[in-house]
């Protein structure tokens, strides 16, 4: 299977990955039916980002979500349930707190039991559950980058619950200025960057929330160059969850679609947080950052410097810009599998971008 962005989309393409919306247990559309005019449509009107289809090419390449459609459907189901007592509650109950690290542990537990800690996919995201979403993958994210600094479970679990509640100040802001589909205007920016303290006014009383993720959510929209808000700490006295939750906060949000704007692909993500080490974020964190994140995910249709085209079969954090490719173009090397970190050969060629131009693609890949 290969993943192609919604633009490059034809129909007669067949679907290799079911798409889930809202998330449900029940996909949106099937793995193995073919894509017409009408189902792209549909796609584009849910503002889905791209699809992994079948290629003769990528036929032994298999890519499984990071996170499975059941578990995002029972989290997002919890989040739901609390999201909607946490409103009607003030200040919050014992039993809510208790709710909170509970879907903190579920989260955790999961991540913990996988064997692989790459994120190697570009997941499909709708937009309608964005809220509840970014939560779960804030939450994740932060977690894994815990893991690259070799943190305690318990460290692990008060980063999953900062994660999972970082935003939830946003739901004592007005639903007008939330869902506005245009550019926010200044009064309604200083508003939204009310969030963090909203949260810890409603959480802080509580004796069961740690003050670590207390501080975290506090702090995740400061900048390490003292730029961010709400207090304009710099560097290191921005509490080292904050700084965390920072670099999993951006990511997800850029790689998600928004009513304004299409989702980013993660070389484009990873491309702009390299650029804002030191500025936006910690230099070493963000070291631990790109050690989890494959800039080219299993599946990438991929331009090289040479000129070719190839798909990508296999990432690693030791060289995340690097992956192991199977060339497309030219005809007399297509189906050739290089490894572009160890073939002394190809040590002059890098990886440009994602492709552009479909019409690029030979016509037998989709055979």
């Amino acid at each position: 299977m290969i993943y192609l962005p919604l633009q490059h989309l034809q129909p007669g393409m067949v679907l290799a990955r079911s798409v889930y919306y809202h998330p449900t247990s029940l996909p949106l559309i099937v793995a193995g039916q073919q894509l017409g005019s009408p189902m792209i449509r549909k796609l584009t009107e849910l503002n889905i980002s791209g699809v992994y289809i079948e290629s003769k090419f990528a036929s032994d390449i298999e890519v499984k979500e990071f996170i499975e459609p059941k578990i995002k459907q029972q989290v997002t189901n919890e989040l739901k349930s609390l999201y909607g007592g946490y409103l009607h509650n003030m200040p919050l109950s014992t039993s809510t707190i208790d709710s909170m690290r509970n879907i903190a542990e579920k989260l955790l537990n999961y991540i913990t039991s996988k064997e692989e800690f790459l994120l190697n996919i570009i997941d499909i995201k709708d937009y309608d559950t964005y809220t509840y979403s970014h939560s779960i993958y804030v939450g994740t994210l932060s977690v894994l980058i815990g893991m690259q600094l070799n943190y305690s479970e318990n460290l692990l679990l008060h980063l999953a619950m900062a994660g999972l509640f970082h935003d939830i100040g946003k739901l004592d802001i007005s639903l007008d200025i939330i869902n506005k589909k245009g550019p926010l205007t200044p009064e309604e920016f200083d508003e939204i960057k009310t969030h963090p303290k909203k949260a810890i006014s409603r959480l802080e009383f509580s004796q069961k929330i740690p003050n670590i993720v207390l501080s975290a959510i506090e702090s995740h929209h400061e900048k390490y160059n003292g730029t961010g808000y709400p207090y304009g700490l710099k560097g290191d006295d921005i509490p080292i969850y904050g700084r965390i939750l920072a670099l999993a906060d951006v990511y997800d949000a850029l790689t998600s679609s928004r009513s304004y704007r299409r989702a980013w692909l993660p070389n484009e993500a990873v491309e702009y947080m390299m650029g804002c080490g030191g500025t936006h974020f910690d230099h070493d964190l963000l070291k631990a950052f790109l050690r989890i994140i494959a800039a080219y995910p299993v599946g990438t249709v991929v331009q090289l410097s040479n000129g070719s085209l190839a798909i990508v079969l296999q990432n690693s954090k030791e060289h995340i810009l690097r992956p192991k490719i199977r060339l497309l173009t030219p005809e007399n090397l297509a189906n050739t599998d290089v490894d572009l970190a160890t073939d002394r050969s190809f040590f002059n060629v890098t990886v440009t971008g994602t492709i552009t131009d479909v019409d690029k693609l030979p016509n037998t890949i989709f055979e």
